[in-house]
């Protein structure tokens, strides 16, 4: 695994970046550089003692990180389309009662030109 960063392959630290909704492999000097950026106490991360785990459980957590991230893109598009879809409707709903407004303003002036 590799640091997102700098490209380390001494990857110390997982954390989840809110702004890009992924969770990224930092190492050491990475990690220490966006706590002074965003703050510690702000940060979602876990620490991975690295020397203790064989490469196989590495790549084994290389290969979740990879396959959340994709599930996480993929919730955050389909989000995403939720909202764009949700705003269509706001505005076609607007547009409707604006129309029926306009209808019913009409329908007004023709019933008190009669009477």
């Amino acid at each position: 695994m590799e640091c997102a960063d700098c490209g380390s392959t001494m990857v110390q630290y997982i954390v989840l970046d809110d702004t890009a909704g992924a969770l990224v492999p930092l190492c050491s000097s990475c990690f220490t550089e966006r706590c002074k950026m965003v703050g510690e106490v702000t940060m979602t991360y876990w620490y991975l003692p690295t020397q203790l785990f064989p490469p196989s459980v590495l790549n084994i957590l290389e290969e979740l990180v990879i396959e959340l991230n994709r599930y996480l893109r993929f919730e955050r598009e389909r989000y995403n389309r939720l909202l764009k879809a949700y705003d269509l409707l706001k505005k076609t709903v607007e547009q409707v009662s604006k129309l029926a407004q306009k209808t019913l303003d009409a329908e007004k002036h023709v019933w008190e030109a009669e009477g």
